[in-house]
């Protein structure tokens, strides 16, 4: 249940990563 909660948390990290990351390539 805890591995499962943390491998969750970890990808919605990356997506929010990705997303961030995306964007400022987006605004220049």
């Amino acid at each position: 249940e805890k591995n499962i909660n943390k491998y969750k948390g970890e990808i919605f990290f990356l997506e929010k990563t990705e997303h961030y990351q995306l964007e400022n390539i987006l605004s220049e």
